[in-house]
């Protein structure tokens, strides 16, 4: 039993570790390779003594043979799993059209040139299952050039690629123009392909929209709700058989093929190739009744995601995980070619391994199980306290609080804070939460131009960064005073309904925007941050018809409580992004008890930030990472880098930047947040 420091414990038994010895008998120094013949391995009781070196490092002797030193690291490598078959690759999540209403979209020529962009795209493919790319060219070589971007394809008596079009002599349905019912590719392999490079060259055709269905998701529902189909689906057999005068295919299993151990779960369910029964004649009638419910979910409104193909886009899935599909169209209104490739899972994982040890940053192995659709595989996005390693770093760049006579960095103008946003981006900021206030005066303002200009300028920069505007405009409330609270005071009032706060959202689609969760006092005297529960519904909504994802700005328990609520109600639905606020007159205080509460009455599934104001700003980088969260930081909430030090927003994000490096966590950039919470580029 090897032990560490930290508790953690590796049960290493003597024989392998024998035969892992880096000598002239065992281990290759030049391959890491293991050279020794089993033939060869001594008795178990070869083991004589081990002891921990002065360096840290385990050495071993044994009966007859020289001592044996082990690096520490290697033996931790091996207790945290990343020697597995799931090492370094994310855990499976499920999904239906309510939690994922459009295909995950990146960027197509980024991830032709770009390590990184592709490392995100394989992330998700690899976790959802889907993922499709855009602006592409048409060319014929496009998909090849795409597949051997991760690894060798997959020959089929097709070829390497192969079209999809609308032949007079065609060799499979999908060559025609009949509608296609949820599907996956070869069934009549003993291994059907893994993943599938689907590109769209031409399509001007009336009609035939693309389908995909997670199968995960389908067999999930079955196992929890109708488990006698669920066990008919994964045992009864089916003969599957194509043959041609060159070609003689053909397998015989079940629909839902769970395989051996630690192999990823084969749909089966090509219909039009699915020949003959391969069961005992009493399992027919439960065989088709469970087929019948199979393919009656998989087509359904709630498991079947429907999309427009369009040219340039390549969609990539998991080819014996997604059940994919077309409508029918009418090849009599224009043409439809695509192109397709295979690509199979070891190339897939292995480039994606790669990607991810280059990256530094290898999420935790998932297990067997969260690859076995028995189970659910919805997983939290928020990672735990004791496995974080890797946060974003949100900058608050100029708020609309009175701060700009206090410092000369604050910006004002649309070009200002447009070039603070950037700054802070450059420095390691993968989201920027931008106000805008009136160039006149440098109080905050609602001006839809402003807000236009802001937005139109950021993405016009050639740095990557995520843009949150404020919602919390318009809920300004002041009271006439103590003894005459009415009429309110005008100077300090900027009152507006729920769709005139949301004009700017509407005009600008910033990928997220701020909700502010709830009404309180808010600093001194008579001012009041007024929201209440009817607005936030109704902003809520247009939030969810804008795809805008709102970051929940929550001040208080109360406010938790209160988006909560929104959740079970259906207005909110994951991904779901908070931002704890501390310290804020009156809100909750910035003391490590409260702030703990605050992260206690965090759902597990939400992935939230927290920051503090004024000095406290900097401790904050540290507190936040400690409680698994996130991290903001930027002049609207503090103006000085140290005491006496007046700051630039990008100067406070180098500083969370060193912090965070000293506490070996990555700082993760716009690309991966956008994978992480499921956002798209816009501009």
């Amino acid at each position: 039993m090897i032990r560490w420091p930290d508790g953690a414990e590796l049960r290493a038994y003597s024989l392998w570790l024998f035969e892992n010895r880096m000598d002239d008998q065992a281990i290759d120094e030049q391959t890491r390779e293991n050279k020794l013949d089993p033939a060869h391995l001594p008795r178990a009781d070869v083991l004589a003594g081990a002891t921990v070196a002065a360096n840290g490092d385990l050495c071993v002797s044994w009966h007859g043979y020289p001592n044996s030193l082990f690096h520490s690291g290697w033996l931790r490598h091996i207790y945290e799993g990343h020697h597995g078959q799931t090492a370094y690759l994310p855990a499976v999540q499920t999904w239906t059209v309510a939690t994922m209403p459009q295909l995950p979209t990146f960027d197509g020529p980024a991830v032709l040139t770009d390590d990184d962009a592709l490392r995100v795209w394989l992330t998700t493919l690899v976790e959802l299952g889907v993922a499709r790319l855009t602006g592409l060219s048409n060319e014929t070589e496009t998909v090849a050039n795409l597949g051997q971007r991760i690894g060798a394809l997959r020959d089929t008596n097709f070829g390497t690629t192969w079209s999809v079009s609308v032949d007079l002599t065609p060799t499979s349905v999908a060559n025609k123009a009949l509608p296609l019912a949820a599907h996956a590719d070869l069934p009549t392999r003993e291994t059907p392909p893994g993943y599938q490079l689907l590109h769209c060259q031409v399509n001007d055709c009336r009609g035939g929209l693309s389908h995909m269905t997670d199968g995960y998701a389908v067999a999930q529902h079955l196992h929890e709700h109708e488990p006698h189909h669920y066990e008919v689906l994964s045992r009864a057999k089916w003969i599957f058989f194509n043959r041609s005068k060159d070609h003689d295919h053909r397998w015989s299993g079940p629909i839902i093929d769970h395989g051996g151990p630690n192999t990823p779960v084969t749909f089966r369910a090509f219909h039009p190739v699915r020949a003959f029964p391969d069961m005992c004649e009493a399992d027919l009638p439960l065989a088709y009744s469970a087929m019948r419910r199979f393919s009656q979910l998989a087509g359904s409104d709630e498991f079947q995601l429907r999309s427009v193909f369009s040219p340039g886009e390549v969609v990539a899935f998991d080819n014996r995980r997604i059940l994919h599909g077309r409508g029918a169209f009418s090849e009599t209104t224009g043409k439809r070619i695509l192109r397709g490739a295979y690509v199979d899972h070891d190339e897939v994982y292995s480039r994606l391994r790669v990607l991810m040890r280059r990256h530094q940053n290898p999420p935790r192995p998932a297990t067997n199980a969260s690859r076995n659709p028995r189970v659910t595989h919805a997983s939290p996005t928020r990672q735990p306290k004791d496995q974080q390693m890797s946060t974003f770093i949100t900058c608050a760049v100029t708020g609309g609080g009175d701060t700009v006579s206090r410092s000369v960095h604050v910006p004002v103008t649309p070009k200002e804070i447009a070039d603070a946003a950037i700054e802070a981006a450059k420095a390691g900021a993968a989201i920027v939460h931008c106000h805008v206030r009136d160039p006149a005066t440098g109080k905050q303002s609602r001006d839809l131009n402003l807000y236009r200009e802001l937005t139109e300028r950021i993405r016009s920069a050639s740095t990557d960064v995520i843009i949150n505007l404020t919602g919390g405009t318009g809920a300004d409330l002041t009271l006439g005073g103590v003894e005459n609270p009415l009429p309110l005071d005008p100077a300090g009032t900027d009152m507006a309904g729920a769709t005139e706060r949301m004009a700017h959202i509407r005009e600008c689609l910033p990928e997220i925007a701020t909700i502010d969760m709830g009404t309180m006092n808010f600093g001194e005297g008579d001012y009041i941050m007024t929201n209440s529960t009817s607005q936030l519904d109704e902003i809520a909504r247009q939030f969810s018809e804008l795809d805008v994802l709102p970051e929940l700005e929550c001040f208080d328990t109360g406010h938790l409580w209160c988006a909560k609520q929104m959740e079970t109600r259906g207005l909110l639905e994951p991904p779901i992004l908070a931002q704890l606020c501390m310290g804020v007159p009156w809100g909750a205080p910035d003391d490590m008890h409260t702030l703990l509460a605050m992260v206690n009455n965090t759902p597990d599934h939400w992935t939230f930030s927290t920051f503090s104001i004024g000095r406290r700003q900097i401790e904050y980088v540290a507190a936040a990472v400690l409680v698994g969260g996130n991290v903001r930081v930027g002049l609207e909430d503090n103006l000085y880098l140290e005491k006496g030090v007046l700051a630039t927003n990008g100067m406070l994000v180098e500083r969370a930047a060193q912090i965070l490096d000293c506490l070996n966590i990555d700082v993760m950039g716009p690309a991966e947040v956008r994978q992480m919470l499921g956002l798209a580029k816009r501009g």
